[in-house]
Order: C-alpha cells, then structure tokens, then sequence
C-alpha cells in the first residue's frame, strides 16, 4: 500500500500524481464550497489559476450555463456570479451550470493534481463519502494521494487534520 499526504502542493512534480488518484483538501472553502455545489446539482467544476483565465474562458466557453465563482484572498472576485462560500452554493444558484472556479489556495492545489487518474475535492462535509471511495481506491491500486492545499504556500492545520481523518478511514480497510 502507498498511501501519500502533502501538505502544500508546493513542490509536487507531475511524476509523483502521475497516474494516481488524488482527494485535495481545502477545507476552509475551496473544497467545502465545490463539494456544496456538486450536491447542489452544479454539472461541472473547472479550477481556472487566475481570475484573467477565469474570465477568459467564461468569455470562450459564452454559454448562459457558465458561472464564475471565487475570491482572491479571501474576497470576492468583483464581477463573479458567486464568491466561495458554501452558503452561497445553493441549488437555485448552481443546478445545471458549469463554475469556473478561482481561489487563492485550493484551486492551485488541484491544478497541481493535473496527469492524475483521478481528482476529488474532500473536506469535512464529505468525509464519509471520501473515506469510502479512498478505501475502494487502495484496494484497488494500492495506491493514493492526499494534497492538502495550505494557507499562502505554507502549512494549514485545518487541511491537515482532514487528509489524517481521510488517510486513517482509508487505511483502516487495509
């Protein structure tokens, strides 16, 4: 069994996600934010790294069913349907549309997580389900990934603890 945490994705190299499959925690909201829309009934999430992308593919994509959603440190992005919180995550919002998604932290952790088999987004209102999916992941491959997105570059307690709940619920089955 392999099963790798990372606490920033600072520094992780296309060959070490290669081909693997990887949760990204961004608990305080990134994650949190996308796995509400997802239950709400949001068709798509695309993490975009700067707001200038985010706008520019709105404008290429140029469908009514495009919405723009996040917040460069910790603010709103002006001009975006919806900032990222998961309150605002609601169905009335998101049902159908695809959210190209910007934020300070866990959007670069996930883009980080680019050439993987597979990417979930995890957090605490997840935990359950992720846990379970980890498992058939393991038993599977034997193999998984923990990328927890930090707070600016650096260590996040709060990511932290996430990735040891889901890596422990996963290992458990082993």
């Amino acid at each position: 069994m392999k099963l790798d945490v990372v606490f920033t994705p600072a520094g992780l190299t296309p060959t070490e996600v290669q081909g693997r499959t990887a949760f990204v925690i961004d608990i305080l909201r990134a994650t949190t934010a996308m796995c509400a829309a997802l239950n709400h009934g949001a068709k798509a999430l695309i993490p975009v790294a700067s707001t200038e992308e985010a706008l520019r593919l709105a404008q290429t994509i140029g469908s009514a069913d495009v919405l723009l959603a996040g917040e460069k440190d910790c603010v709103r992005i002006p001009g975006f349907h919806l900032g990222n919180s998961p309150l605002e995550m609601t169905e009335v919002a998101v049902r159908g549309k695809t959210l190209i998604v910007t934020t300070t932290n866990g959007t670069k952790a996930l883009l980080a997580c680019q050439g993987a088999a597979a990417v979930y987004a995890a957090c605490a209102a997840n935990l359950t389900v992720a846990a379970e999916k980890a498992q058939e992941q393991l038993e599977r491959d034997g193999d998984l990934l923990i990328v927890c997105a930090g707070r600016s570059g650096a260590f996040s307690l709060d990511d932290a603890y996430c990735a040891g709940r889901r890596a422990e619920a996963a290992a458990r089955a082993q």
